[in-house]
């Protein structure tokens, strides 16, 4: 099943709107359905990012449980490895320095 523009387009501006107030939320609330943004759209936007060396975004989305994203790298993140939560902690510096008011604090 193809991934909406529409819904693309909403879910990355939503995304750079936590960013911009360097807020870092759960799946769940964030308004995007039951259980968040599926992994699709996620990994569009994610590729996306990367293509144009900026900030993946989509690391400032965190699984509850692990209170990481539940992808890291295009991998499972349930639990995160040693090196993911670096990856983590890494992505979401870049996100904070390119999005974020001073002072915002790495969840990671």
């Amino acid at each position: 099943m193809a991934v909406s523009p529409i819904y693309r387009s909403r879910v990355f501006s939503a995304l750079i709107r936590f960013a911009k107030v360097g807020r870092f939320p759960y799946y769940g609330s964030c308004r995007f359905g039951a259980r968040g943004p599926r992994k699709k759209v996620l990994d569009l936007i994610s590729r996306g990012e990367t293509r144009k060396r900026r900030p993946d975004v989509t690391y400032v989305l965190r699984n509850r449980k692990w209170g990481y994203p539940s992808q890291i790298g295009f991998k499972p993140a349930k639990p995160p490895s040693k090196r993911q939560r670096a990856k983590a902690k890494l992505e979401a510096d870049r996100i904070i320095k390119a999005y974020a008011p001073a002072g915002t604090n790495n969840p990671y």
